[in-house]
């Protein structure tokens, strides 16, 4: 048992201590420790229950019996071994030890390595990040004097540590001649480094110098490669010339299911030569069901945009009545529309259309196409593209003669085929927010 000073002692019977005959203080410098019973304890027990209050000399006499008892019982010393132990068993570590058990653990330093390391590539990858961004900033003369050759000079300090930006901006540069000399084979190097780092606008690049054989032999398949890894990261560009290329069969297969897939998903984020290719696509059924709804549907959001091809094969497609109805004045106004913008079959197709038209079709033929460039001039005012005010243009009017012409069938006269929709490759991009 415990002692009120933290030491061990011996109970040596329920009976003596109830008896009042055992005291449990520390008089002795040495405790009695636990033994077996002897016979002589049960004799001092059976007398006890004679001892009361009214007896004092058998009380003082208690300090005799326990003599007596710890005479009988074997003293055993407290073991000094067993206070490791108890230091052991004990549920929370005392301050000082908890310390130095962590000091002796080789966890703290090996954490301690990782994070000095840590802290190390962090302070490297912002130096880079830091080269780069000055690159850009004397490149486009943000904040600085604009110098070409100086961002080309960070821009290398930043490629050299595999900042994939930065590679692809010395591809542009060499693509440019900005900075440094135009060399496209330097361009193609560049582009490859920085594709292999993760920069898909840079795989795009590269499937452009592979499709014209800029910089590098001219192989398609190579092309396509890069082209489709750049269109798996939603390049639209990427995307709309792995179109192009399945409708063509160069560098792949001949695929038109998949090249209308590619061109619905481009489309659908609003470019207009892949509205235009789809709205054909639906028009002639290729690759999907044909379906002039919405053919007429995609083609028109192509020809809003400025696509002459959309605005010519719209002037078809209102001519021949492919949506169920002819409707001369809309074929008159994509056909003039495209016709302004130099296609000469356009202008033959708008000429014929104009024969047979009433003298009030073409009055209001020519109305839909002033709308049309005045709204347009609005908008690029708007976007402060030009500084021309639209609202000095006046509506272009129009007295219409009426001649008696010879009725022709516009099926007959307008080409069975419609204009070619499928765009050149376009130049390697400059990176997007950085370059100008």
């Amino acid at each position: 048992m415990l002692c009120d000073c933290g030491k061990f002692v011996k109970v040596v019977s329920i009976s003596c201590v109830a008896a009042g005959l055992v005291s449990f203080g520390c008089e002795k410098k040495q405790e009695a420790p636990a033994a077996p019973q002897q016979k002589e304890v049960p004799a001092v027990v059976e007398t006890a229950p004679a001892v009361s209050a009214q007896e004092p000399k058998v009380l003082e006499e208690t300090p005799a019996v326990q003599t007596n008892v710890s005479a009988e019982i074997p003293a055993e010393p407290a073991p000094a071994e067993e206070k490791p132990e108890v230091i052991e068993a004990t549920p929370l570590l005392p301050r000082e030890l908890a310390v130095d058990l962590a000091e002796t653990s080789p966890e703290p330093a090996k954490q301690e390595a990782e994070t000095k390391e840590l802290a190390q590539k962090a302070t490297e990858q912002a130096q880079v990040e830091e080269w780069f961004l000055q690159g850009v900033n004397y490149y486009s003369g943000k904040g600085v004097e604009k110098d070409r050759a100086k961002a080309v000079e960070y821009f290398q300090k930043a490629a050299e540590k595999g900042h994939a930006q930065a590679l692809f901006n010395l591809g542009v540069c060499s693509v440019l001649g900005a900075g440094c000399d135009r060399d496209m084979a330097k361009a193609v190097e560049y582009f490859k480094k920085s594709a292999d780092g993760g920069n898909m606008e840079a795989a795009f690049n590269l499937a452009i110098h592979y499709g014209k054989g800029e910089g590098v032999e001219r192989d398609m398949a190579k092309s396509a490669e890069y082209m489709r890894m750049a269109a798996d990261a939603d390049i639209p560009e990427a995307a709309y010339h792995l179109a192009v290329m399945y409708a063509t069969g160069d560098g792949v297969e001949r695929n038109e299911s998949e090249s209308f897939k590619l061109f619905k998903k481009v489309a659908e984020w609003g470019y207009p030569n892949a509205q235009a290719n789809l709205g054909t696509y639906y028009l002639k059924g290729i690759g999907t069901e044909a379906n002039p709804v919405e053919a007429e549907k995609w083609l028109l959001k192509a020809a809003e945009q400025g696509s002459v091809s959309a605005q010519f094969n719209l002037g078809v497609f209102y001519a021949k009545g492919a949506g169920g109805t002819t409707n001369l004045v809309e074929a008159y106004k994509w056909s003039s529309l495209a016709a302004e913008r130099g296609d000469l079959q356009a202008e033959s197709n708008r000429d014929i259309i104009l024969g047979d038209m009433t003298p009030k079709q073409i009055a209001e033929g020519v109305r839909a196409v002033s709308d049309f460039t005045f709204k347009k001039f609005k908008e690029l005012r708007d976007e402060g593209i030009i500084e021309i005010n639209p609202d000095a243009l006046q509506p272009l009017s129009v007295e219409a003669e009426d001649k008696t012409k010879e009725k022709v069938d516009l099926k007959n006269i307008l080409p069975t085929e419609f204009h070619p929709v499928l765009e050149n490759p376009l130049e390697p991009q400059k990176a997007r927010d950085m370059l100008d």
